[in-house]
């Protein structure tokens, strides 16, 4: 056995039609979203996506505050309530969901401007979620350029 000698191998896997244009179609529809510099407190419990969340907003020029749970949700409103322009909440927190913390938010802030996402709601629920004051419901699993556009949207309209 000699070091360096040896054999290469390279593989080649075939790429779908179309799915690279569809790729760079959709990341260049994200960089035309318009970020801003508000500050929005992120409310998710799957570490991955509240991850991802901090990091697409941050890119767009947001501040950004995070909680993993309703309970730090809560406190981190507390604590900068007269900051936060808008609370993005995945419904189904632990210790307390999304339409729970809006209305403990809304009973000290009845200000507050929530958008409320879920990977499902029964459409009554959603109808009375949106009708307490929710500002609005995006469902999971949604893409970067959709929570941007209506994040936007909903600062815009403030």
């Amino acid at each position: 056995m000699r070091v360096g000698w040896g054999s290469t191998f390279k593989i080649y896997l075939p790429v779908q039609p179309g799915l690279i244009d569809q790729l760079n179609a959709q990341q260049q529809e994200e960089e035309n979203v318009p970020g801003g510099a508000e500050t929005i407190l992120v409310a998710e419990d799957e570490d991955v996506l509240r991850e991802l969340m901090v990091l697409i907003l941050q890119e767009k020029g947001y501040r950004v505050l995070s909680a993993g749970d309703g309970q730090i949700a809560l406190q981190l409103h507390a604590e900068h309530k007269n900051e936060i322009a808008l609370v993005v909440s995945d419904m189904g927190l632990p210790k307390m969901n999304g339409w729970e913390v809006f209305k403990k938010m809304q009973a000290v802030d009845p200000e507050v401007t929530v958008l409320i996402a879920s990977g499902y709601l029964d459409r009554e629920v959603k109808t009375e979620i949106l009708n307490s004051g929710v500002r609005g419901f995006i469902q999971k699993p949604y893409r970067p350029v959709e929570i941007l556009r209506m994040i936007r949207e909903i600062l815009d309209s403030k």
